[in-house]
């Protein structure tokens, strides 16, 4: 819960006036300070025609664990990759 205030924190006290690029390029950087486990495991994964998802696993996890995340929002900074 405070890794998520602090998040919060520096995103409020982020400049309002910056361009889309130098949004991007601070997403990127914050992206790039929390890096995915080098092992990590991505899994394309199709639950009806038309609706796909992806199932990211890391060796050693509980397999009956799931977190089922559903995008609420559009894709304004940063890149899928």
């Amino acid at each position: 819960l405070e890794e998520a205030a602090a998040i919060a924190a520096g995103l409020r006290a982020a400049p309002k006036n910056l361009t889309i690029e130098q949004r991007r390029a601070g997403f990127e950087a914050r992206a790039a300070a929390n890096p995915l486990p080098a092992d990590a495991r991505f899994e394309p994964v199709t639950f009806a025609p038309g609706l796909t998802g992806l199932k990211v696993s890391l060796p050693g996890g509980d397999p009956d664990r799931v977190l089922l995340w559903f995008h609420g929002g559009a894709f304004v900074l940063g890149s899928p990759a």
